[in-house]
């Protein structure tokens, strides 16, 4: 019996190097769709603390403090980033100062007006700011995602939004007691005033939580959602949904 020369054929060498060659492909993809995932993950993550820890200052100094929401969207430049600031709010005097400064970019833009004292500013307590590979999304979580429509919504007996806000909105994408958040627009209680998208989450020393747009007007529906995505089309999504009870949470979405 005639003995097999050592080493590889050519058909050997070309397998292999096909093999190697796919998996180079589908780590450069992994490695591009990673990072913008990584990051929407560490900016809802920031922002979610930072509206657990509004929430809790309030609560536990007896103050308003509030969320400051910059989305950068309509923003010149392709460096703009999501930004929020946290303030507290001694005179409850906020709203107004967004309704005389509608085109704020920034905390210093809004000067209590009065009886605060005169020279006092907001205190801003915390920042933050999401990579640049997220903005807001160009649709609402409803669009973007199409969720099916979530079987425990549907019963009589499922807790709602409508039980605390009165909405009727919604396309019960998300599961209870979220089903009636409304899901229409990226970011349903912000606008755009001054150049770029923007918001303000309010925390009440009572527990209540109000959601106002630019300008410091509230959004009466009691509920909202903000959807962040990444630049690249087809890319993943996540919303942050907010009720007036102060209840908030995230949900992935996939085109």
């Amino acid at each position: 019996m005639r003995s097999r020369p050592g080493g590889f054929t050519l058909i050997e060498v070309m397998v292999v190097l096909a093999i190697i060659s796919v998996l180079l492909s589908l780590s450069v993809m992994a490695l591009r769709v990673l990072p913008t995932r990584a990051r929407m993950s560490g900016g809802v993550l920031e922002l979610n603390a930072a509206l657990s820890a509004a929430r809790a200052h309030s609560l536990g100094r007896g103050v308003r403090t509030a969320v400051l929401i910059d989305t950068s969207e309509g923003a010149p430049g392709p460096d703009a980033r999501i930004r929020f600031w946290t303030l507290v709010d001694p005179w409850f005097l906020l709203d107004e100062s967004m309704a005389e400064h509608p085109r704020w970019r920034r905390p210093e833009d809004l000067l209590p007006p009065l009886p605060a004292p005169s020279g006092s500013t907001f205190r801003v307590l915390d920042s933050g700011q999401f990579g640049d590979a997220v903005q807001l999304a160009t649709r609402g979580y409803r669009a973007l995602a199409r969720p099916s429509i979530q079987p425990s919504c549907g019963g009589a007996s499922a807790p709602s939004v409508e039980l605390s806000s009165g909405t009727t909105d919604g396309a019960w994408a998300f599961p209870p007691p979220f089903c009636q958040v409304p899901d229409d627009k990226p970011c349903t209680f912000c606008s755009q005033s001054g150049g770029t998208v923007r918001g303000a989450i309010l925390f009440e020393p009572d527990g209540r939580v109000s959601l106002l747009d630019a300008e410091g007007r509230e959004d009466v529906r009691g509920a909202g959602s903000i959807v962040f995505g990444g630049r690249e089309e087809n890319a993943d999504v996540r919303a942050l949904v907010l009720l007036g009870t102060g209840l908030f949470r995230s949900f992935d979405g996939h085109p």
